[in-house]
Parts: C-alpha cells; sequence; structure tokens
C-alpha cells in the first residue's frame, strides 16, 4: 500500500488483504473483496517468477483471470524455488 502510495494511487483505491497465511487464502480473501465491491474477477498476481504458474492455476480454480508480474528472485535462491514449485504444482495437479 506505501508503495502504490508512492507511486500517486490514491489510499481509497488501494483495498489491502491481511489474514491470509498461503497463496489459496490470498486469492480467496481478494476474490471477496471483489464480489463486495461489485468488481469483476480480473487481477494482476505479483509474485516471484517461479510461483506464477501455480498461483495462476489457483486463481482460475477460485474463478478469476489472471495476469502475472514476476518479482525479482534472488540468484542463490533459483534452485530450491524450482524444486518446491515443481513439487507444488504436482501436488496440486494429484490432489487440487
Amino acid at each position: 500500500a506505501e508503495y502504490l502510495e508512492a507511486k500517486g494511487i490514491s489510499r481509497d483505491r488501494i483495498h489491502c488483504e491481511d489474514k491470509s497465511a498461503n497463496t489459496r487464502e490470498n486469492l480467496a480473501n481478494a476474490k471477496e473483496i471483489l464480489d463486495e465491491n461489485g468488481w469483476e474477477p480480473e487481477i494482476t498476481i505479483v509474485t516471484d517468477g517461479f510461483h506464477e504458474l501455480r498461483a495462476a492455476m489457483t486463481a482460475k480454480e477460485l474463478g478469476m483471470e489472471s495476469d502475472a508480474v514476476p518479482a525479482k528472485t534472488p540468484w542463490y535462491l533459483a534452485p530450491s524455488y524450482w524444486v518446491r514449485e515443481w513439487m507444488g504444482v504436482i501436488y496440486y495437479a494429484v490432489f487440487g
């Protein structure tokens, strides 16, 4: 919210979701905010580039259309992120 305000976005246009502990909860809570305000479920997800696929899969399951903007990832985290995300995608595909 502070970043957006610093870029000139009015505070009354910013809705913070601060109750979630994971991506699924974050997207579900965000969808509630969209629904409560009568807004279309079209979102842009800002997340680690490795996490975009699984986040998009979750958004689609919740009935949202999404685009993604990848955040920069420190190079030393790349190996563990790749492994984590592929395991997450496999888990999602099996247990959805």
